[in-house]
């Protein structure tokens, strides 16, 4: 994967972080999960949840992102494994994330998943004018760029 596509990723995921997430397993629904990302950490994505949520059991799971510009898509494959450094529990607790949670850190239903990547297809589309003029009128021209592969 090209690094101007994978920065695209990380910078659209740090302006827009709300992730569709869902467990490889046939049925399991999708949840909207905010992401904590660390810029060091290069192929991990942390989830906050409730011990009693359906993603708390871990596994193969899937994420996607649609950029709130909707110039970039992102469908990513990985394994969701419970965060047992408290060390990055502490780091990635901030005050929006206590909202969410009564008896805070302390809470015993606070769970942090990480997310795994293991394989990402990401899409990234002309939204400028020049691009949309070319979808309108059928122009050749740039149609965007699609590419698959490690996001590391």
């Amino acid at each position: 994967m090209t690094p101007q596509i994978r920065d695209a990723f990380w910078h659209a995921l740090a302006a827009s972080p709300i992730m569709m997430v869902r467990l490889a397993a046939a049925g399991s629904p999708a949840h909207p999960m905010t992401a904590q990302l660390d810029r060091d950490a290069d192929g991990c994505i942390w989830f906050f949840m409730n011990r009693d949520n359906t993603l708390a059991v871990g596994g193969l799971a899937y994420a996607d992102l649609s950029a709130s510009g909707h110039n970039l898509f992102a469908a990513l494959g990985g394994t969701l494994v419970e965060e047992i450094d408290k060390a990055v529990f502490d780091q990635h607790f901030t005050g929006s994330v206590a909202a969410w949670f009564e008896g805070g850190k302390s809470s015993p239903d606070v769970l942090l998943m990480r997310f795994d990547i293991a394989r990402a297809e990401i899409w990234q589309t002309d939204t400028a004018i020049a691009g949309l003029l070319h979808r309108l009128t059928g122009a050749a021209g740039e149609r965007g760029e699609h590419e698959a592969g490690s996001i590391t």
